[in-house]
């Protein structure tokens, strides 16, 4: 098993020692006599509503929150109000699948809202036909997807249904591409339409019901080996059954099965995250690699503790995280680049990464910003109040409290900092 290496193991001593200036040894760490520099505040605001969720950005331009009875969007530069929307009900939910160019999904819990992005209007709503669907909505190229009892497809511009396709039982999750969308149901089917007519393509049946999650259907492009061209063609489809706990590679082009991977333990958690060179998965204290070509085990990260279900993979790097240490991964060969002991009021953040780390059952009053390469304290935010959640952007990290503010901050190295201070 990979990952016993310590020699980048970031200690909360070690921690707290670079926080106030001390200088440790005989402790088999180093920690530089400099005291880890304060988060800057950008600029700070009053929602007024208990608990606001940071939910998205849009362009690192604009910012959506969801608050009591509105969800609300703001300048990510100064913090001012740019439009609420306040006809959905209390904590609306918004998704990367739920944002477009123009406009946006507000699922409700009878009807889904599209949203002008620009003026915050209400475009169009369509009325579902159960409240307890749990398949979130999708806006993809000119079209909404919306799932109840069946798949509805929508212009996004005008909210007029196109078409609806109407499986014999209930749909798990579904997944738009440029040709096609795949429907998934709980009896373990995965159909793929035609996104013009809704005409099925093919069907593929698994051993056992698919998960029902907002990725139990993930899609990957990869190099086909019969493209005389050399372009990448989007050629498989990931769908997870968790009857069996197993992992389906399906053909995009005819439906057959291309892999099947299972894991022993039966710990395995989906959604993984897919990537062109690997496919990762969390099994219970392990990080597993697949091949995407044949499935096959390619690296195992042990961590030593149960892992969380959400991990994350940019530039080279995985980040996963236990309740008591975050852990950065090499995707290459699985080595452990570093590790950052967790206090129970502390959530670490990556910013050059886009990483967050909420803890859900402690109450948060710090945050602590990592390097992406060394794992090193970047600069530190404290509080008196707890953290409710964080949204991690380009130069700045976005935090919301139990109180109702919302706050940007920043390290006073970084590029917006910086400029701040030239205008200043």
């Amino acid at each position: 098993m990979i990952g016993s290496d310590d020699s980048k193991l970031v200690t909360r001593r070690r921690f707290v020692a670079a926080a106030s200036g001390l200088s440790l040894v005989g402790l088999g760490v180093t920690v530089d006599n400099v005291p880890a520099p304060k988060a800057e505040t950008n600029w700070t605001t009053d929602e007024g509503s208990r608990r606001p969720v940071v939910l998205r950005m849009k362009d690192d331009q604009t910012l959506y929150l969801a608050t009591e009875n509105a969800l609300v969007a703001k300048s990510s530069e100064d913090g001012s109000e740019k439009w609420r929307f306040t006809e959905i009900g209390d904590y609306p939910f918004v998704a990367p699948r739920h944002v477009g160019d123009d406009s946006l999904l507000v699922p409700g819990e009878k009807r889904i809202c599209c949203v002008d992005t620009t003026t915050g209007s209400q475009q169009w709503q369509f009325e579902l036909t159960k409240s307890d669907t749990r398949v979130q909505p999708w806006l993809f190229d000119g079209r909404a997807y919306v799932a109840d009892d069946a798949l509805h497809v929508l212009s996004a511009e005008t909210g007029t249904v196109e078409w609806t396709f109407a499986p014999p039982t209930p749909i798990s999750e579904t997944l738009p591409t440029d040709e096609s969308v795949y429907v998934g149901t709980n009896e373990g089917t995965v159909s793929a339409l035609s996104v013009d007519t809704g005409d099925e393509q093919w069907r593929f049946t698994a051993s056992g019901p698919l998960g029902r999650s907002y990725a139990a259907l993930t899609s990957i492009d990869v190099s086909s080996p019969d493209d005389s061209t050399g372009g990448d063609q989007f050629e498989s489809i990931y769908a997870w059954a968790r009857g069996d706990n197993r992992l389906y590679s399906i053909s995009r082009s005819d439906g057959t099965e291309r892999w099947q991977f299972t894991s022993d333990s039966g710990h395995v958690v989906f959604p993984g995250v897919a990537t062109t060179e690997r496919v990762y998965l969390v099994d219970g204290s392990e990080y597993l690699a697949l091949s995407p070509v044949d499935g096959s085990v390619e690296w195992t990260f042990d961590a030593d503790e149960s892992l969380k279900w959400f991990s994350s993979v940019e530039d080279g790097t995985a980040y996963v995280h236990t309740d008591s240490e975050l852990h950065a991964i090499e995707t290459s060969d699985g080595t452990r680049r570093w590790r950052f002991e967790l206090d129970s009021s502390q959530a670490p953040v990556v910013p050059d990464a886009g990483v967050r780390r909420m803890r859900g059952d402690d109450p948060v009053t710090s945050v602590v910003a990592l390097d992406s390469q060394s794992g090193s304290v970047r600069w530190t935010l404290d509080a008196p109040e707890q953290f409710e959640s964080a949204l991690v952007g380009t130069d700045d990290v976005y935090l919301g409290t139990t109180t109702g503010t919302v706050s940007s901050v920043a390290g006073p190295n970084s590029l917006a900092a910086t400029i701040r201070r030239a205008v200043r």
